[in-house]
């Protein structure tokens, strides 16, 4: 076994990503949580297609509406 094995994708969906350098709040939207084995969670953002885990001015937030779905999760 590997710290960097995918042990579980999560897809999140009705979230809001805003840029906190201009305050500007993307559409609604749909983002995916990688974790992996050593704890790392990498955060994908489906509109823009990137990956925004390490972009500090770029904040998720959540609404009551948002939902989320194991799309993979490692068998224990």
């Amino acid at each position: 076994m590997n710290e960097k094995d995918i042990i579980r994708i999560t897809k999140t969906s009705n979230v809001q990503v805003e840029n906190t350098h201009n305050g500007f709040m993307f559409p609604v939207q749909n983002i995916l949580e990688i974790e992996f084995r050593g704890g790392d969670v990498r955060i994908l953002d489906l509109m823009a297609d990137r990956d925004i885990t390490d972009i500090d001015y770029l904040i998720v937030h959540e609404s009551p509406k948002t939902k989320r779905k194991d799309l993979f999760k490692e068998i224990d």
